[in-house]
């Protein structure tokens, strides 16, 4: 075996690598995705429309406190923004992959503090 050869071998199971965890993340994520539409039908509705009809973002937000509305617009403005980077990703230079993933990684912590915080809100509501 020559060393393109061994060079092929190495890059197919990386490559087998990235589109198991690239898989099992997305299949967590559709799960989730799939819980919240049984859970919510009627709001997740109203959350598909948002593409045909942006207006509808207001029915979605009426009961939100403003800390709620700020951090859901800006979810999903980031995760549009990201979203069409992510439908790209094969095209992409070696330097905006790493730039996206690094914006995936802030935003996923951002989700994470903004959760945080608002549970804390909500808490401090209840008591």
């Amino acid at each position: 075996m020559n060393r393109n050869e061994g060079s092929k071998k190495k890059f197919v199971r990386e490559l087998i690598e990235f589109y198991k965890d690239f898989v099992k993340g997305s299949a967590k994520a559709v799960r989730t995705l799939a819980d919240i539409q049984k859970k919510y039908e009627e709001e997740y509705e109203t959350f598909v429309d948002l593409k045909e009809d942006p207006a509808q973002i207001e029915d979605l937000m009426k009961e939100l406190s403003s800390e709620e509305k700020e951090v859901i617009l800006l979810m999903l403005i980031k995760a549009s923004s990201l979203g069409k980077r992510m439908n790209k990703l094969f095209d992409l230079p070696v330097e905006e992959k790493e730039r996206l993933a690094d914006d995936l990684d802030k935003f996923a912590e951002f989700a994470e503090k903004k959760l945080k915080e608002l549970s804390r809100c909500q808490n401090d509501d209840n008591t």
